[in-house]
């Protein structure tokens, strides 16, 4: 122990300042642009499979809009690379083709809501989240689909809450408002239809939905 306490530290190793051909290697090598990817060869067929997938995924494949989405930011500076990202979306929609979107309704209308779900991931392509809807009219007997989307944000948010809450935020206001809007004519429609029909069958003469969609104002 005695000996051990005797001994010197090693000196530590300075660092010297690069000399003037380390800082010109560093220099050049900083103004040389970096090597760009190899362009794509799906390049100019890259939009139309996109658009195409995307018809099929807002109606009834939800489970593809964000490879889609995110592919379709990148028609423009399209490379090998997303030629391998393309070619495995095709490869799963080949695979599952039997995938079917289903919905049913079971009640009444007056036991029908809708219900809007929003979720976002924190992070991305260039720090950007996004933003994933899927709008459904629910009940005890029912669930049917109406809308479902995935969108890039447009600005970098800090943390995970803060990328939710913008995604709240803009399916509230992109989705939500207007279907509202939209489901309270339905659903004012509605009850005073089933009323007309409701006093046609006590009168014992049925009324028609043609007949009766003069007699209530959804305005």
């Amino acid at each position: 122990m005695q000996g051990a306490a005797n001994q010197r530290p090693k000196p530590r190793a300075q660092c010297t300042a690069p000399g003037p051909e380390e800082n010109q290697k560093l220099t050049q090598m900083l103004q040389e642009p970096p090597d760009a990817p190899p362009a794509g060869v799906l390049k100019p067929i890259a939009a139309k499979v996109l658009m195409k997938v995307f018809y099929a995924a807002r109606l009834a494949r939800f489970d593809l809009l964000r490879a889609a989405a995110n592919l379709s930011r990148f028609v423009t500076k399209w490379t090998s690379d997303h030629d391998r990202r393309l070619m495995k979306l095709m490869q799963y929609i080949k695979s599952t083709l039997d995938y079917r979107q289903v919905g049913w309704i079971g009640d009444d209308i007056t036991h029908l809501n809708l219900h809007l779900y929003a979720d976002a991931n924190f992070g991305g392509t260039c720090g950007k989240s996004t933003t994933g809807v899927h709008l459904c009219i629910e009940g005890p007997n029912t669930l049917f689909p109406i809308e479902g989307s995935s969108n890039g944000q447009t600005a970098v948010a800090h943390s995970t809450p803060e990328s939710e809450i913008m995604a709240a935020w803009t399916d509230m206001r992109k989705s939500g408002f207007p279907a509202l809007v939209f489901w309270g004519y339905i659903k004012t429609a509605g009850k005073a239809l089933k009323k007309l029909r409701k006093q046609g069958t006590d009168s014992g003469s049925p009324v028609s939905p043609q007949s009766g969609s003069s007699s209530f104002n959804c305005s």
